[in-house]
């Protein structure tokens, strides 16, 4: 299961990449946002539910809303690196870092709400 998840995640870790390459006018090698972990969030998750389209996108979802907030987590504790990569305020600076990790955490709040509202409205309200 988790080699399916892993392949899963690099599809749509790939397209976050984009984005954020897109939007920020910048370019991003592989970091340490999303070079992936033990996704163990997303795997409880997983494995507590249906296995469906839904619940793999959720499952997605919850991981990258963890990883996003280790952004914020590196800067706070002026990390240089985390899973052996330079952290991304490292590479690109406080105030860039810090607005990626807020744009981030925004979107990916929303694509939970599309996906999952009811999963969304037990973890924000």
């Amino acid at each position: 299961m988790k080699d399916f998840f892993h392949s899963f995640y690099a599809q749509y870790r790939a397209e976050v990449i984009d984005q954020l390459e897109f939007l920020f006018h910048i370019t991003l090698e592989p970091f340490s946002l999303l070079s992936g972990g033990k996704y163990l969030r997303s795997l409880l998750f997983f494995s507590a539910n249906p296995q469906n389209e839904t619940t793999i996108r959720t499952a997605f979802l919850i991981e990258l809303i963890h990883a996003t907030s280790l952004v914020h987590d590196d800067i706070v504790d002026e990390s240089s690196l985390r899973r052996g990569k330079p952290t991304l305020f490292r590479k690109l600076g406080v105030p860039k870092a810090t607005a990626i990790g807020y744009y981030l955490l925004s979107y990916l709040q929303q694509q939970l709400l599309l996906q999952s509202p009811l999963f969304y409205q037990a973890c924000f309200h």
